[in-house]
């Protein structure tokens, strides 16, 4: 899936798609940001503080569910301040929804849907991360996210697979706005 222009009417989809999902009871809706550095172009990968099950490192995305009539931008806004303290952030392209399979049941369902946004952070690169919800993070070069997310190919392999497509997803993006990019 390719990320797509946050424009008001997708926007009104996407709503449309979250209350679906609590409606039809079969996901528990929740955002995730690939956030980027505007000024290093280094993405943002975290480290959840209770990582897995068996103990094992769990990186991904900073993400979190939607809570009840919230918007799904307002949610993402929400979850970036409530982990990282950072509110310097633009929202910059939506790239879908992906089904996810939970560790542990939470607010009564197993699976999550995923709805990625692009958004980009202004701020400074050192941050401080909310250590009751993050047991930390790094910025990564963005050639170096695959081999950073090489870790869950053993323990989370559906997660694995769908933060691979979203970066992959990612990547023509990036080629493709370089290639349209003006010369200097």
């Amino acid at each position: 899936m390719a990320f797509r222009r946050i424009k008001k009417k997708l926007l009104r989809r996407v709503d449309l798609d979250v209350r679906q999902c609590v409606r039809k009871g079969t996901h528990r809706p929740t955002v995730g940001v690939v956030l980027e550095h505007a000024e290093t172009g280094r993405i943002l990968i975290v480290n959840g503080k209770n990582s897995s099950v068996d103990g094992s490192s769990n990186p991904g995305i900073i993400k979190g569910g939607v809570q009840k009539r919230e918007r799904v931008l307002v949610a993402a806004a929400r979850e970036i301040f409530e982990e990282l303290g950072i509110s310097k952030v633009v929202f910059k392209r939506y790239c879908g929804s992906y089904s996810v399979t939970s560790l542990k049941q939470k607010d009564g369902f197993l699976k999550k849907r995923y709805f990625v946004f692009h958004a980009v952070y202004t701020g400074p690169a050192d941050i401080a991360c909310n250590l009751e919800e993050l047991s930390g993070y790094s910025w990564v070069e963005f050639d170096d996210v695959v081999a950073t997310l090489e870790v869950l190919r053993e323990t989370r392999f559906e997660k694995y697979e769908v933060l691979i497509s979203i970066f992959a997803a990612f990547r023509s993006k990036k080629r493709l706005s370089n290639a349209t990019a003006p010369s200097a």
